[in-house]
């Protein structure tokens, strides 16, 4: 049995850490900004009509943004509904439906607003996305490190194979982390290039002029790349 080191191969969950935290971060804020919203939304269960548009026009990167009042009556008394977002459209002189809580009138709600927090909705997939990248790429480096192990109970060893590194495309601190590339040719004759894990430990460029490959023949997608495996 040979000693694999899948140091390395451990180092990918950081990113993995990363997604998953952030992740349950922004669902965690997100559900909560949700619940806020709803559980004020739960409570406009009447209506009326706006009767007055007034707007405010603001120069920003994107263009002028209009940030829109609308004012409405509640048994003869006036209120103002002033949704706290800004939309690049003109608002409209037309009526608005204007969602209020019977016992406190002030608190409202804008039909466009109600719109707009269903749309906001969909954002929940995204820390839905980066919760699930975070968990597959932990589940990917688990199962990596699980089949190197068992590998290392019935690998064919191959010493001082010379080898050439290549950018993995996966940056630290602003260098790209390498990866081996050698090239080995099998007992049928064919030559296969064969990839390494990510090397973490040759950002510094410290490490020797050839490696060693422990490979299972009978599925060649099976390998292991280290420097001087025991």
């Amino acid at each position: 049995m040979y000693n694999i080191d899948v140091s390395n191969i451990k180092k990918d969950n950081r990113i993995n850490y990363i997604f998953l935290i952030i992740g349950i971060i922004a669902f965690i804020v997100m559900a909560s900004i949700a619940f806020i919203i709803a559980n004020n939304e739960n409570k406009l269960t009447a209506s009326t009509q706006s009767y007055k548009t007034e707007y405010e026009e603001v120069d920003g990167d994107d263009g002028t943004m209009y940030k829109a009042a609308y004012y409405y009556k509640v048994d003869n008394k006036e209120y103002i509904c002033s949704p706290d977002f800004r939309s690049s459209n003109k608002p409209s002189d037309k009526s608005n439906t204007i969602y209020y809580n019977p016992s406190d009138p002030k608190q409202c709600s804008t039909s466009s607003l109600r719109i707009f927090l269903v749309a906001m909705s969909a954002l929940f997939l995204v820390p839905i996305v980066f919760t699930l990248i975070g968990l597959f790429g932990m589940r990917r480096v688990s199962n990596r490190i699980k089949k190197m192990n068992e590998l290392a109970t019935y690998g064919k060893l191959i010493r001082g194979l010379e080898f050439e590194t290549i950018p993995s495309g996966t940056y630290i601190n602003g260098r790209n982390i390498p990866q081996i590339k050698v090239k080995y040719q099998m007992p049928d004759g064919t030559i296969h290039e064969l990839i390494s894990d990510k090397r973490y430990d040759m950002v510094d460029g410290a490490y020797g002029k050839t490696v060693d490959l422990l490979i299972d023949e009978n599925d060649p997608s099976t390998y292991f790349i280290d420097f001087n495996i025991q």
